[in-house]
């Protein structure tokens, strides 16, 4: 392993550290014998503090300890148990950005570094919105709540097939017209409920009774098909295999 490392340009390791030490691949160490090795680790605690020699997986360290996991729930709902790989996916795309950050500035002065990425922070990283909200306030951000959404028109609904439709229209003053005459009920423009985006969010739960019941009214491609026409924002929620066989992907444009 020594050898390798004496040829190489980075060294990548999960290792804790403890285990590093024991084979002798301590990074200040090496960067005495090699200043221009770029040593890349990634954690579940960090390198350094008391939680370094913690073992950890994106299951523990990423999704539970960061936040998502008690998040990513409706209100009174079960925890999600997340899929294999997010959170190490995640990790592995800042760490190789920082990889190639540290090869461009090796090519400037010479000298190679240490880099950490800890699974936790990735979690907090991309749950920003979310513990800017926790920094900021001390309190945990609410959660969705489909019955009682900040905004009806971002939310989702069961249609008539049993398959659901997400409306993601966030402007929704800007929609909500448009909105309408897509779902064919111009009508509740006259409901002085629902007159602007403060109204709706006030009688969130009242709106919401009715778009569903709308929605029942038709299949979720006749949906998605009447409401893309008036170019509004949606998408069908869809399983994992209908998604591998999505027009996009056959003509190559997403996954080549």
């Amino acid at each position: 392993l020594r050898k390798v490392v004496d040829s190489a340009d980075v060294l990548l390791t999960n290792m804790l550290p403890g285990r590093i030490a024991r084979y002798g691949l301590e990074p200040e160490s090496l960067l005495v014998e090699k200043p221009e090795l770029i040593i890349a680790r990634l954690s579940g605690y960090g390198a350094d503090g008391p939680e370094a020699d913690t073992p950890a997986f994106d299951y523990t360290a990423y999704w539970a300890r960061s936040g998502l996991m008690e998040q990513l729930r409706e209100e009174g709902g079960a925890l999600s148990f997340q899929r294999p790989g997010i959170g190490d996916h995640s990790a592995g795309m800042a760490l190789a950005l920082a990889i190639v950050s540290a090869l461009r500035t090796r090519d400037q002065d010479g000298h190679g570094q240490i880099i950490d990425v800890a699974l936790q922070n990735i979690g907090y990283y991309i749950s920003g919105n979310d513990m800017t909200w926790a920094l900021a306030t001390g309190q945990s951000p609410p959660k969705h709540d489909r019955t009682h959404p900040r905004n009806p028109l971002w939310n989702h609904y069961v249609c008539g097939d049993g398959r659901s439709i997400f409306l993601v229209m966030i402007e929704a003053d800007r929609y909500w017209k448009i909105f309408l005459e897509a779902i064919e009920h111009p009508e509740l423009d006259d409901d002085p409920r629902f007159k602007d985006a403060f109204a709706r969010y006030q009688n969130a739960p009242a709106l919401v009774a009715l778009l569903d019941a709308i929605f029942q009214g038709k299949a979720l491609a006749e949906w998605i098909q009447q409401l893309e026409k008036h170019r509004l924002i949606c998408a069908p929620v869809r399983t994992h295999s209908e998604a591998a066989e999505d027009e996009i992907v056959d003509e190559g444009e997403i996954i080549d």
